[in-house]
């Protein structure tokens, strides 16, 4: 994986340039109208790999705050499919201890750890096109041989399979086949899976409270719907502003007609033209705009 920024001075290279200055020059507008700075991290979803929330965005987040002199009132567009919950709190961690007060804004979705981010925030922005989604945690259980890509499992389905046998069994199944299946199930897999979603719930509560600031027992409830499979039945499924507003999340509707709405669409939308392959993240600022890609090495 490389990093480029593209700090550009020369004629030609200025050119090329042209659409990372002008998504600054968005950004710029934007802060003129809030009076709080910006940063936007907004991720390739149609990357094969690379496009998640990682251990190296903390360096690229950290490089921009120190660029914006570390501002005590911070607004964040987030564009994202989720990631890695432990690389999530690492940048909360970093996040909160610099800054005062965060919003995360969402033009399109903030889904699995990134809507798990967003609780991290003060406030939620979100327009009529925003998402969110449960939080239930993915387990990586190895790499497909073909493509060599991770594959992960939801965790909720993990224990979840053990119930389906149950329920199985109660109507009518042989204890000789769910006994067979039952040997499928791996106990290490059982307790991973039933951790993984209990630190996913600890994280989302403790972040609602402390940096929401909601009454606990309303925090524990939020953790617990966002992250119950058994609710949502996918993990991609849509929770719009209406319903996050509804089980009580701290939440702002942009009207659509708004001038702030006019310019957030368009930076979001030049930023997702901008993350052609194999560009998989595009990070930027006022005063300085990032990229990530990586390589994919040919499928033999």
């Amino acid at each position: 994986m490389t990093l480029i920024s593209t700090l550009l001075s020369a004629p030609f290279a200025s050119i090329i340039d042209e659409p990372n200055r002008r998504r600054r020059e968005l950004i710029e507008k934007i802060q003129e109208k809030t009076g709080r700075k910006l940063i936007t991290y907004v991720a390739n979803l149609n990357a094969p790999a690379g496009n998640v929330i990682d251990y190296n965005d903390a360096t690229l987040v950290n490089d921009i705050l120190s660029l914006l002199e570390f501002p005590k009132e911070l607004d964040i567009i987030i564009h994202s499919g989720g990631g890695l919950a432990e690389a999530t709190q690492k940048l909360v961690s970093m996040l909160r201890d610099k800054t005062a007060s965060i919003r995360f804004i969402i033009p399109e979705m903030a889904k699995s750890a990134a809507t798990l981010l967003s609780f991290a925030g003060d406030e939620i922005l979100m327009s009529y096109m925003s998402e969110l989604g449960p939080i239930d945690p993915q387990i990586l259980m190895g790499f497909d041989p073909a493509t060599k890509q991770p594959v992960y499992w939801p965790a909720w389905s993990v224990i979840h399979s053990v119930d389906s046998l149950e329920e199985s069994f109660k109507k009518g199944m042989t204890p000789q086949i769910v006994g067979a299946l039952l040997q499928q199930v791996n106990p290490l897999l059982l307790d991973v899976a039933r951790k993984a979603i209990e630190y996913s719930k600890t994280l989302a509560k403790d972040w609602l409270t402390n940096y929401m600031k909601l009454d606990a027992v309303k925090a524990g409830e939020i953790a617990d719907y966002f992250a119950d499979l058994k609710t949502h039945l996918s993990h991609g499924r849509v929770i719009n502003y209406v319903e996050a507003k509804n089980r009580g999340l701290k939440v702002t509707k942009i009207d659509e007609n708004s001038e702030m709405w006019k310019l957030i669409s368009e930076l979001h939308l030049r930023t997702k033209l901008f993350m052609v392959p194999p560009i998989t993240k595009v990070l930027d600022c006022e005063k300085h705009s990032y990229f990530q890609q990586i390589t994919i090495a040919p499928v033999k």
